[in-house]
């Protein structure tokens, strides 16, 4: 039915906005344990923590200099690099 289908839909929507929360608030504040698929990961510790909000700034950065060659042209393009991997 119709019915159950559009609740199945809004109900994955909820769950899928619910972790995107969660994982904004995580980059936004590493450090905090909170989150259920944290507190079960033996690596997320504070070296874990450290790693991934490194990972974090390193990316942001990347997409940041991707955007200025790829879609804006204010920089050369630059290949190098594109599959290195830092976690």
């Amino acid at each position: 039915p119709k019915i159950t289908q559009d609740h199945i839909i809004t109900s994955k929507k909820e769950i899928i906005w619910k972790l995107l929360m969660e994982l904004f608030d995580l980059f936004k504040y590493p450090t905090n344990t909170k989150y259920r698929f944290l507190q079960t990961t033996p690596q997320m510790n504070q070296i874990g923590y450290n790693k991934l909000a490194l990972y974090y700034e390193n990316r942001k950065k990347r997409m940041e200099k991707l955007y200025k060659q790829e879609i804006t042209n204010e920089e050369p393009r630059n290949t190098s690099g594109r599959r290195a991997t830092e976690v």
